[in-house]
């Protein structure tokens, strides 16, 4: 499945955090500030 592009519509103040999911491995992972991936994986429905 390609990415799929982020569009952002309205003005907005903050950080805008961007995570990979994988919804067949039931996995997000978010790169942290130190560069290090973090996999949080879902273990149960």
């Amino acid at each position: 499945m390609p990415g799929v592009p982020l569009r952002i519509t309205e003005p907005m103040k903050g950080r805008v955090r961007i995570f990979k999911v994988n919804p067949d491995k039931k996995t997000v992972t978010r790169i942290s500030a130190d560069g290090d991936n973090n996999v949080y994986t879902k273990i149960s429905d």
